[in-house]
């Protein structure tokens, strides 16, 4: 999954698109499918790490954990014009994923 993030924001070069849309979609028709696509990736990113024996709780913290590292570390990345935070959330979510 990592690997995959990494290749989708270019090492933290690229926004994300569906954070990028959350402004001001609260009462828009597209906040339903923003609101859908995160909780699947957080849904079979939980579903993973019990499948490798952490509990639902652990699971869904990690999954809920991980993501929220990513996407504030690019928040950071384009604010500061640097990539080095994708780069440390990226180690530390790959760290967090396997104590799960």
């Amino acid at each position: 999954m990592l690997e995959i993030v990494t290749t989708l924001y270019d090492g933290g070069k690229q926004p994300c698109v569906i954070a990028s849309m959350m402004v001001g979609a609260e009462a828009g028709p597209v906040f339903p499918a923003i609101r859908a696509a995160f909780a699947d990736w957080m849904n079979a990113l939980q579903q993973a790490l019990q499948e490798t024996g952490a509990s639902p709780t652990a699971a869904r913290e990690a999954a809920q954990d991980a993501i929220a590292r990513l996407q504030g570390a690019l928040l950071l990345c384009r604010a500061l014009d640097d990539c080095a935070p994708f780069g440390a959330a990226l180690i530390a979510a790959r760290r967090d994923l396997i104590a799960a």
